[in-house]
């Protein structure tokens, strides 16, 4: 207990009750026969409780507010009754609550001796704290003080309880709160591993982390209540279904037989439908174990005892409660008790809420780790395939490239060719034109690896230098018309002489805008025409690929950018197929290192425009 209140009890003890008298002078001399007689008609009626007995400690009054103290009928069943006999039937303690003994102080009284010539006699006041056979507690301060005779001699002593019972229990009870959040506090310490042991699927509260708080909750609990038993109990939602999670007070059978029926019973086969809302509002119920369709923990051989049921919230859901147990039906719970337990579930479930917010945390960083492992292992991968696919892939290239003009060549050498050859030519040119283009698509394919994991390594280098943006856009779409002669394609820019200075890669740019226009060419039919629009919005200009395709739904267009995405329907699936998902993603990052941005605008009825956009270095002359 704390010096302030060890100060309380300090100077109470130094002021003596009006018996006394003034300063330390002991109780008036009286008539050796008889003094207990003279003393009766004022003790009786004595506002504190009062017990006088005589030089051998036998007692010889017990007044009316003592008798009610200690619950007796009266004192003269107690006539001549040693004073140590008469308290072995209460529990005393000291402010620590620990057990003591009156038989010291007494014998103090008797060996302690005034001074020559002096009315000064020790007079002892004590703070003791007692509980009756009833139950009841109680907190007193114990003034105890010789009786002498009219040589000076002790012929007996008076023992006055003055009670303090309402600022004890204030005082113990925050006392109490402390050492229960302290001892609490110090648990957490040794609490085990939390990233080592995953969050079961039954209830947080049945986690090893948990599990080790609430064993020390509850063994506190039990201790500064002084209940029979404690017990903390889970709930699995949705369906209430109750665990047993820790306790005390119970034996290794009890828990045992806790355990086994966990999961099997829901917390209506125990309690009404009222008693249950009241813990869903987060408020303690009170009841008597008669009230209970049945026992909730285990079969007591008290036959009726008192609940105090207590609600535990984790963000603002009820998954569990703690059940105390108080074996005597007299023995209620003081409001001290039920906020102190309140206190503790309150800390306690902070405790809880913290564990949960570390596990994610640690689920997160955990999850996060691996995914860049695996994406790490996976640039490695595509980088050394992509280098080694690269090689034959360019001699493939360059032997069909190479038997594509021998036939052009021998072609020309014969001027008069029979129109029986032409088909045959025809046959072998075919055949040479598509594995070259097939060879191209993986030859792009490849370069997409290459630039990704580059990306990856943060090893992408641009060649960012001025250039004209306009002569960059004609140039593409006219190779791109090039190889798609069927298709009409349209250029729109807004300066028709002037140029366009960005500060860019040419090359990065140009296949952007490849990847755009070949996209809305997929989309299309071959008679719906594709746009390619230029325009200079103050210093910024912008490149729109516009085409009248499927449009793109809300998901694709959250999606479109991301690294690997393919879409399963809609405008871009041929598009993806190709180039493994990274075509529009490596669109992105390309812009993204040019200062410049990307997006798509798609609908229904307006078709599908491709976007990107990139700073002006010198705003063109109008």
């Amino acid at each position: 207990m704390g010096k302030r209140i060890r100060r309380v009890y300090q100077n109470k003890a130094r002021q003596k009750p009006a018996i006394f008298g003034k300063g330390t002078e002991p109780a008036s001399p009286f008539q050796e026969d008889g003094w207990w007689e003279q003393c009766e008609p004022f003790l009786e009626f004595f506002p504190e409780g009062v017990i006088a007995c005589d030089r051998d400690s036998k007692i010889q009054l017990i007044n009316a507010e003592a008798r009610k103290i200690f619950e007796i009928d009266s004192h003269e069943e107690w006539h001549n009754a040693e004073f140590e006999r008469f308290f072995q039937f209460y529990t005393i303690s000291d402010e620590q609550l620990r057990p003591m003994h009156i038989q010291p102080w007494l014998q103090s009284l008797f060996e302690e001796q005034p001074a020559a010539h002096s009315y000064s006699y020790p007079t002892y006041g004590y703070p003791i704290f007692f509980r009756t056979p009833s139950g009841t507690r109680y907190a007193s301060i114990l003034y105890c003080s010789a009786l002498l005779d009219r040589r000076r001699e002790v012929i007996g002593i008076i023992a006055v309880f003055h009670q303090i019972q309402s600022r004890y229990q204030k005082a113990l009870h925050l006392q109490r709160v402390y050492e229960a959040i302290v001892s609490i506090t110090e648990a957490l310490e040794h609490m085990p591993d939390i990233a080592s042991h995953p969050l079961p699927e039954e209830s947080i509260l049945l986690s090893p982390p948990v599990l080790f708080v609430a064993q020390q909750v509850a063994e506190v609990i039990h201790n500064i209540l002084d209940c029979q038993r404690v017990a903390l109990l889970a709930f699995r939602l949705p369906t209430d279904l109750i665990y047993y999670v820790a306790g005390s007070g119970l034996t290794s059978e009890q828990e045992q037989y806790l355990r086994e029926r966990g999961g099997r019973l829901q917390l209506s086969e125990f309690l009404d439908e009222t008693k249950i809302m009241h813990l869903g509002a987060n408020q303690e119920v009170l009841l008597t174990s008669d009230q209970l369709y049945r026992s909730l923990i285990f079969p007591s051989d008290t036959p009726v005892e008192n609940l105090l049921l207590v609600p535990l919230f984790v963000e603002q859901r009820m998954v569990g409660m703690i059940q105390i147990v108080k074996a005597r039906l007299n023995d209620e719970y003081t409001p001290e008790e039920i906020e102190l337990v309140k206190v503790v579930a309150g800390h306690t479930m902070l405790v809880i809420e913290c564990i949960c917010i570390l596990k994610e945390r640690s689920e997160a960083q955990t999850k996060e780790f691996i995914l860049n492992e695996i994406k790490q292992l996976t640039t490695d991968f595509l980088t050394i395939a992509a280098h080694e696919l690269r090689t034959p892939l360019t001699g493939i290239l360059g032997n069909i490239q190479l038997a594509q003009r021998r036939v052009e060549s021998l072609k020309r050498q014969m001027p008069g060719c029979p129109e029986a050859l032409v088909p045959h030519f025809t046959r072998v040119q075919q055949p040479l034109e598509a594995a070259a283009q097939s060879a191209r698509v993986q030859q792009r394919m490849i370069n997409d690896l290459v630039d990704d994991a580059r990306i990856q390594s943060n090893q992408l280098t641009l060649m960012l230098k001025p250039c004209d943006l306009k002569k960059i856009v004609t140039h593409t779409v006219e190779m791109l018309r090039q190889d798609a002669p069927d298709r009409a394609i349209s250029l729109i820019t807004e300066t028709v002489e002037q140029p366009i200075i960005v500060r860019a890669d040419s090359e990065r740019i140009a296949q952007t805008l490849t990847i755009y226009v070949e996209n809305a060419l997929r989309a299309t039919n071959i008679a719906q025409p594709i746009s390619v629009r230029v325009t200079v919005e103050e210093m910024t200009t912008h490149v729109y690929v516009h085409s009248q395709g499927q449009s793109l739904n809300a998901d694709e267009q959250a999606h479109l950018w991301d690294r690997f995405y393919r879409s399963k329907e809609g405008a871009i699936q041929h598009e993806l197929d190709l180039s493994l998902g990274l075509g529009f993603y490596l669109c992105r990052e390309f812009m993204k290192r040019q200062e410049g941005d990307v997006g798509v605008i798609s609908d229904p009825s307006h078709g599908t425009t491709f976007w990107f956009c990139l700073p002006l270095l010198l705003l063109p002359k109008k």
